[in-house]
């Protein structure tokens, strides 16, 4: 586990070109990136680092500043970052990790408004406290209050084509057709609990035995 910056699976992608004129010009074009590595500010989305072809390294862009490659400008809307991420990061120690079970998968999502959108599974981050020498002041360990960021590239045909999108587990249902078979949002509840064995009224015998006694 990394703090604040974090290398991810390098991806080819366009950049909204006005995001690197602080919205001020070039609105409406479009410029080529290698997105390589994110930046987790806790209290804000994940930030979005990239190179261009001119060589230039951008720092800390959101995730709405970018649509797929595939597709020009004119064939992608323009969302607001509250569209496109529900949470902000839980820490700035993160970790990005590809699940190999979701790599390739399709999935659908819900955005705010309760709609359905398809996309394709990126990547994944998730964070917690590293160190209990430091203070914790964020919910990264309460077991309610935990959220991954899932990166997912929004499919063809979708009115969000071409964006990217990161959410929480409980907004997304995964498509593996081998074993997901039913199509249907559940009912699940936040797991409340926090899963130990060792705070519990018990312990080992005081001597050298390899195969110790447990005194309940």
């Amino acid at each position: 586990m990394s703090f604040l910056n974090h290398n991810i699976p390098v991806w080819k992608a366009k950049v909204r070109l006005e995001y690197l004129y602080n919205k001020e010009k070039h609105i409406g074009e479009e410029e080529v990136c290698l997105i390589h590595s994110i930046t987790t500010l806790e209290g804000r989305t994940p930030l979005f680092n990239i190179m261009l072809p001119n060589g230039a390294n951008y720092a800390r862009l959101p995730i709405t500043a970018f649509f797929s490659d595939a597709y020009n400008r004119k064939d992608v809307i323009d969302l607001e970052l509250k569209q496109t991420v529900y949470w902000d990061c839980l820490s700035y120690h993160a970790n990005v990790i590809e699940y190999n079970a979701l790599a390739t998968s399709q999935c659908k999502f819900i955005d705010r408004n309760n709609k359905l959108h398809r996309a394709n599974y990126l990547f994944s981050i998730d964070y917690a406290q590293p160190d209990m020498n430091l203070l914790n002041i964020t919910y990264s360990e309460v077991s309610a209050e935990h959220k991954h960021h899932h990166i997912l590239e929004l499919n063809k045909d979708d009115e969000w084509q071409g964006n990217y999108a990161l959410m929480p587990n409980n907004k997304i249902l995964f498509n593996l057709p081998n074993f997901t078979v039913k199509d249907q949002i559940p009912d699940y509840k936040t797991n409340m609990d926090y899963p130990s064995v060792e705070t519990d009224s018990w312990s080992t015998s005081d001597d050298d035995s390899f195969y110790y006694k447990i005194k309940n």
